[in-house]
């Protein structure tokens, strides 16, 4: 099979469903016929385990990335689809070095036809390494004010990695909120879809098996699908429960017809997307002096190697 494609679930701060939203991208890929894994890469603050009925005594990635595991050994079946846990352990943070990522996710994409790195919130360098390490990001946030803030700082750092795929906004419907449209505009990304606020998210999370799967007409569950086969270029069903993929059905009218197009725009994975942007002026294209160039690129460099533990800058 051809590698598969590397997607990173990401967040300027926790709470905002970021890990709700990994695991309902997953099962909403399983459904459109993709092999698919989940990583739990938050090296911090693990807790995929938590969300899934899966049992979490064996290996797990702080282990690969400590040296002490091979990767194939902490592959566990959650129903859906596969899932490497992490460690609560401090000991086992203090020890998994995440330099080891890169090896992981490129030995997994041979795998499967789909990777879901649930990362960590912040911009610490544990944190940053799998942005730069996927080949699209999605950004969850909710629409807050503090939640949209950090999701900006989030943003601008993928940027200095590559495209980032769009903004996808949860817990939507409040009175007196900012519209999806507008948080987006306000992050500056791409709207990927929006999440309204729906009882099912908990009772799926008690259950331990992803909202698609459980309960999947539900407002928030229609809004996973949607995003998970707009990444994937895929029309969608019909009808929310019959996941044959000739079938489609517009996401506005719920009537047949075609889903709004996603396009799936790759973050670059090494430095050269730095260097190509800020080469480019913003009046016409122009080129940048070449001092100006320079002096970007050091200040890109600089802020990469801080926040990446020298992996990615």
């Amino acid at each position: 099979m051809t590698d598969g494609d590397v997607y990173a679930v990401a967040s300027g701060k926790g709470g905002v469903g970021k890990t709700t939203t990994a695991i309902n991208l997953g099962a909403a890929f399983v459904e459109a016929g993709q092999s698919v894994v989940v990583v739990d890469v938050d090296l911090g603050m693990a807790n995929l385990a938590d969300l899934l009925d899966v049992p979490s005594s064996g290996p797990t990635l702080h282990d690969v990335l400590a040296g002490e595991a091979e990767i194939e050994a902490t592959i566990t079946d959650a129903g859906e689809f596969d899932v490497v846990l992490g460690s609560r352990d401090l000991a086992a943070f203090g020890q998994a070095d995440p330099a080891g990522l890169g090896a992981v996710i490129e030995t997994l994409r041979t795998q499967y036809d789909v990777v879901v790195l649930d990362g960590g919130g912040g911009l610490s360098h544990d944190v940053t390494v799998p942005l730069g390490l996927a080949d699209g990001v999605v950004l969850v946030s909710t629409p807050t004010e503090a939640a949209i803030t950090n999701a900006v700082k989030t943003r601008d750092l993928v940027d200095r990695l590559g495209e980032i795929e769009g903004v996808l906004v949860t817990r939507t419907g409040g009175a007196g909120e900012q519209t999806p449209e507008a948080v987006a505009e306000r992050i500056g990304a791409p709207l990927l879809g929006s999440v309204p606020e729906d009882g099912a998210v908990q009772m799926s999370e008690r259950e331990g098996t992803p909202l698609v799967t459980i309960d999947r007409e539900s407002p928030a569950a229609q809004a996973y699908r949607e995003v998970a086969y707009g990444l994937l270029d895929e029309p969608l069903p019909r009808t929310w429960g019959d996941s044959s993929p000739d079938q489609t059905v517009d996401s506005e009218t719920k009537q047949p017809g075609k889903p709004a197009e996603h396009p799936q725009s790759g973050i670059a994975a090494t430095i050269e997307s730095v260097e190509e942007s800020n080469g480019t002026a913003s009046n016409g294209g122009s080129t940048a002096s070449q001092p100006e160039t320079e002096e970007n690129e050091a200040n890109d460099r600089s802020i990469l190697s801080r926040l990446t533990g020298g992996l990615l800058g």
